[in-house]
């Protein structure tokens, strides 16, 4: 079975704005276990989404107290717990160096989001979507609406599924 990880831990509008991405990726990979990666204040906006297998919570005020104080044994446990369930694919719908980088941690071995993620976001990534649109690599904003500009990771996605697992 296919697993994949959606990471849009924040904002909250950014995050309802994210809920026509999951239940695309739901019609294109109705047998998938599909998880979300939301900030913890804003799981209960998605928990119970049809769509949604599990809501995992990033405790982002608390890890950024550790960072500050040099303690990361909490945030290292946690990352290793996130890519126990040994993603397939993750999808980097938020677009940032830090989102990146949960996609990247999750241990997905194809980790999909913008071409022009900004705060070299893209780093993390081993398939890059909308460069085709005008929107190349590093450029500080992709065309469109945002909730259309999101919602085309899912669809290119399902339509460009690799045959064998993709080894990058």
């Amino acid at each position: 079975m296919t697993s994949i990880l959606l990471v849009r831990p924040s904002a909250l509008g950014d995050v309802c704005r994210t809920v026509p991405v999951l239940a695309s990726l739901r019609r294109a990979y109705p047998d998938a276990r599909i998880d979300w990666l939301v900030r913890d204040s804003f799981i209960d906006a998605v928990r119970a989404h049809p769509a949604l297998d599990s809501a995992i919570p990033l405790e982002r005020i608390a890890y950024s107290k550790q960072l500050k104080r040099l303690t990361l044994n909490k945030f290292r446990r946690w990352l290793r717990d996130l890519a126990a369930p040994q993603y397939d694919m993750a999808f980097d719908c938020q677009g940032l160096f830090r989102s990146g980088f949960l996609a990247w941690a999750s241990g997905a071995p194809r980790r999909v989001g913008l071409s022009n993620a900004r705060e070299l976001g893209w780093l993390w990534l081993n398939e890059a979507l909308l460069r085709g649109l005008g929107a190349p690599r590093g450029r500080p904003h992709a065309p469109g609406h945002p909730a259309i500009r999101d919602r085309t990771h899912p669809r290119h996605a399902a339509l460009h599924r690799p045959r064998a697992p993709c080894i990058c």
